[in-house]
């Protein structure tokens, strides 16, 4: 068995949350609305993660901002 990276395993739990949110949320003719999800589970997780960040939280949002920055150039270079 290999052990995965934290970048692996953070990225399966993201997934394993996405899952659950679409299965559970309230969806309009069995459709959940994507960019509604992108807002809330970003807004949770960057809640959370700055509530967590116990007196670094100007450090903390500036990753945030990174972390989706370096997301969008990773897909846009996919597409």
């Amino acid at each position: 068995m290999t052990k995965k990276t934290n970048e692996e395993l953070a990225f399966e739990l993201t997934l394993k949350t996405m899952k659950d949110y679409v299965q559970k949320c309230d969806k309009q003719d069995d459709i959940m609305n994507p960019i509604e999800a992108t807002y809330l589970l970003t807004n949770s997780l960057a809640s959370a993660l700055l509530f967590k960040a116990e007196g670094h939280t100007d450090e903390c949002l500036t990753l945030i901002h990174e972390a989706v920055n370096d997301a969008f150039l990773s897909v846009k270079e996919t597409i």
